[in-house]
């Protein structure tokens, strides 16, 4: 419950159960298998809270399920662009890559040849996929006053839960982007075509969607697996165009512009560092608002667009960042409100 550990757990020998909660408390929940050989590896956590008095109620849906190496091309590893994703944390990595000539495949000097990387980390943790940003995202939901709960990625895209009834869903998509092994199917992409359908779908009904991630445009425009239907839908569904990956090496998100401010004036500080509580976010995606749409959030060393926001029927609102990644939370808090007055409710 809260922020604190979890409890010594329920054992539960059916596929479903019944918890009790108290009002305006945010609860979490994993679960892990047990048999005769001891406990597996828990689930991805996530969190529920029923606000008294809510403002509306929200789905916060964990579409971060990736674990995965380095981007990598055939001079090496380029975690300029993507420094992969750990279970949890990574005890391992020494430092980035320096060498990437291939010519210097024989170089007898180690510290020369190629492939050779840097010490700089050697001794440091770096954070990973933590899988409990369900709670992240709902503790700021339930500060500006709405209940939610959350979901796997699995269960939306499967339709075992239905978005139909929520305010507003929050998806949540962190480094998730489509990924390859050798000459297997992609995976981990952000938008595969089950969820596209589903959010499609809420959207048209007049629904709310937030979604943030590092690669949300990449994955639907660039990505040498996507196709004309991907950047469709985000043209279409999600009101968004894209620009470029690697937008900005800056921390700083700022809502400061000679435009018109939808957004209160504010910076946001985002983790681009290695360190053992954050994952870093290597890569960040430049948006276009498309015509029905406007430019939100900027990237403070580029001016390049970070956030788009659409307040028609169907309302959206798209980061080229990941929110979880914003560092404190007051500004998290603070980034929320400005995204929930934004996406108010909406009729035909």
């Amino acid at each position: 419950m809260g922020n604190g550990g979890f409890d010594e757990g329920v054992v539960v020998e059916r596929t479903s159960v019944v918890l009790k909660q108290d009002p305006d408390k945010i609860y979490s929940y994993r679960i892990s298998a047990l048999n005769d050989g001891g406990e597996r590896f828990p689930s991805e956590t996530l969190s529920a809270c029923f606000v008294s008095n809510a403002k509306g109620r929200a789905m916060v849906i964990n579409g971060f399920d990736r674990l995965d190496a380095p981007a990598i091309a055939s001079d090496g590893f380029h975690n300029e662009f993507d420094s992969g994703v750990a279970y949890l944390q990574d005890f391992a990595y020494t430092g980035q890559q320096r060498v990437f000539d291939a010519g210097r495949r024989r170089e007898k000097e180690l510290l020369r040849s190629f492939g050779a990387s840097g010490e700089e980390q050697i001794g440091s943790v770096v954070g990973g996929n933590s899988f409990d940003y369900a709670y992240m995202h709902g503790e700021s939901l339930v500060a500006n006053g709405y209940s939610f709960v959350s979901s796997s990625r699995a269960a939306i895209e499967s339709g075992e839960i239905a978005l139909r009834g929520y305010d507003i869903v929050d998806l949540i998509l962190g480094k998730q982007r489509r990924t390859r092994i050798s000459n297997a199917a992609p995976r981990y992409a952000c938008f595969p075509i089950a969820m596209q359908q589903r959010l499609k779908s809420y959207l048209a009904a007049g629904g709310r969607l937030f979604v943030s991630g590092a690669y949300v445009g990449y994955d639907l425009f660039e990505d040498s697996a996507a196709t004309d239907a991907d950047s469709q839908f985000a043209r279409e569904v999600l009101h968004f165009d894209y620009l470029d990956f690697n937008a900005s090496r800056s921390p700083i998100i700022t809502s400061k512009s000679r435009l018109k401010r939808a957004f209160e004036s504010a910076d946001y500080t985002i983790c681009r560092q290695y360190r053992p509580d954050f994952y870093a976010v290597n890569s960040t995606d430049a948006l276009k608002p498309t015509k029905d749409s406007s430019a939100l959030l900027f990237y403070a060393d580029t001016g390049l667009t970070a956030a788009i926001g659409y307040a028609g029927y169907g309302s959206t609102v798209v980061f080229g960042f990941p929110f979880e990644s914003v560092i404190k939370r007051e500004e998290r808090d603070a980034l929320m409100s400005d995204i929930l007055k934004y996406l108010k409710p909406n009729t035909k």
